[in-house]
């Protein structure tokens, strides 16, 4: 009986000591789970958020999008959408907010930031409807009720609705026109496939349906096409310059290295050209013509030091490429033109976190999250000859600190040379205000070699 306690004590003990040491297994296996979910996971998941979500419409004119669910985006837009629109519009706390729909909307169709901003200006409406229009409103209510009793559905909206679509159309025309309620309709959902089909220039019709881009709108496929050219030839000259040394060879864990990549970044200007033609036509002008460079080759360089296989710092420089803008029209026998530039590079420093595979560790993905000091300038200037105006031009600067996002994949072609491709984006670079705000996405190919 003696033997069989001292048996279980022992075995209690046992089982003690095994779940201590588990527990201390685990605990040293913490410190390296937080750094991969702070530096790979949540930059990863981060990204992957971003690419879908699209919250400046739907957060802004809630109302208005929900008025709009069931509308069929041919006919003219029910009245219950003027009021919601009125009263989202009027709720806006911040210009800041406004200023974001109205980017957002440009980039749909032009003109749309002018309409936004002057109509956010103009509210809240005195909705009182003029001695004329009580007149005709009471009218379609008559005609309203007479054919409901005839068994016809007619919808009667009530005063609201009808004083906010006349204010509206009273303050600004073009919310007669179906393309702006179209673009507001598009967007009516936080979560949107555009993004990822811009970046293979497809685009959503009104309806719905996947399409090709205009031609003229098709520059992301080159982006892509030229950063892959770079890249290939970047790594074939990487394995020749590789290829009199060992493959086999366990990846660098540890240990300074330098690193530089070619590459295309692009961004999202609103379609700021197209909206000064815009204005231009609504003006009365011809010969309207307007054009846009969303996209250019960049560079980064960059030194880094890494702890161990699974983490490391880098910093560096990287050049956030030129994207041009021009309008031009003819006016009363007078003709015009406009052209801006914006150009930006960046100073950054990145937490990156790995996740080595294979036999040698020699392959990995990777997750970065850090920050950048940005340099955004615009240079613009204007002639109108016709009119006594020779040449006017323009500059703007700003300098932030923005935050930045990366993932990629990287494979060691010796112990110290390796290869890249990756991703980085660089989010609210430049000023709305002096210089225009947008994030700067990077596609890349990158060689890094180790000390």
């Amino acid at each position: 009986m003696a033997t069989s306690k001292v048996s279980g004590t022992l075995a209690s003990q046992l089982r003690r000591v095994e779940r201590r040491k588990k527990a201390f297994a685990i605990s040293l296996t913490l410190p390296l789970l937080f750094f991969l979910l702070a530096t790979f996971i949540v930059p990863i998941g981060a990204l992957l958020v971003r690419a879908v979500e699209n919250p400046e419409v739907v957060s802004v004119l809630g109302r208005t999008a929900e008025a709009l669910q069931k509308w069929d985006r041919n006919s003219a837009p029910p009245d219950a959408a003027y009021a919601a629109l009125a009263a989202d519009m009027s709720a806006i706390a911040e210009q800041s907010d406004a200023g974001n729909l109205a980017r957002r909307l440009n980039s749909e169709i032009a003109g749309a930031r002018s309409l936004v901003m002057s109509t956010y200006r103009a509210l809240p409406f005195d909705l009182k409807l003029s001695p004329a229009q009580q007149r005709e409103h009471l009218l379609s209510v008559v005609m309203g009720t007479y054919l409901f009793l005839q068994s016809v559905e007619v919808r009667v909206d009530i005063l609201c609705p009808y004083a906010a679509k006349a204010k509206l159309i009273e303050q600004d025309a073009r919310w007669e026109e179906l393309p702006y309620w179209q673009a507001i309709a598009k967007n009516g959902s936080r979560w949107t496939p555009d993004y990822l089909l811009t970046a293979v220039d497809l685009k959503r019709n009104i309806q719905g349906e996947i399409v090709k881009v205009d031609a003229d709108a098709a520059a992301f496929s080159d982006i892509l096409l030229r950063t892959f050219e770079v890249s290939a030839v970047g790594m074939l000259v990487s394995l020749l310059l590789a290829s009199g040394f060992a493959t086999a060879q366990t990846a660098q864990s540890a240990g300074f290295y330098v690193g530089g990549s070619v590459g295309g970044a692009w961004v999202d200007m609103g379609n700021v050209a197209g909206d000064v033609a815009n204005m231009a036509r609504s003006a009365g002008a011809t010969n309207v013509t307007s054009d846009e460079d969303e996209g250019d080759t960049v560079f980064k360089l960059f030194a880094g030091y890494k702890f161990n296989k699974n983490f490391a710092i880098e910093g560096g420089y990287a050049d956030l490429g030129k994207y041009t803008a021009s309008a031009s029209a003819s006016l009363g026998g007078a003709s015009g033109s406009i052209n801006g530039d914006v150009k930006a590079y960046a100073i950054f420093i990145d937490a990156v976190g790995f996740l080595p595979a294979g036999s040698n560790e020699d392959f990995s993905v990777f997750g970065k999250a850090g920050l950048a000091y940005t340099k955004t300038k615009l240079n613009a200037s204007g002639s109108a000859p016709g009119i006594g105006i020779s040449s006017v031009s323009v500059s703007e600067s700003d300098s932030e600190v923005v935050p930045k996002l990366g993932l990629g994949a990287q494979y060691y072609v010796t112990r110290n040379v390796a290869l890249r491709a990756e991703y980085d984006i660089y989010f609210n670079v430049g000023d709305e205000s002096k210089t225009g705000e947008s994030n700067v996405q990077v596609v890349s190919g990158t060689v890094t070699v180790g000390f």
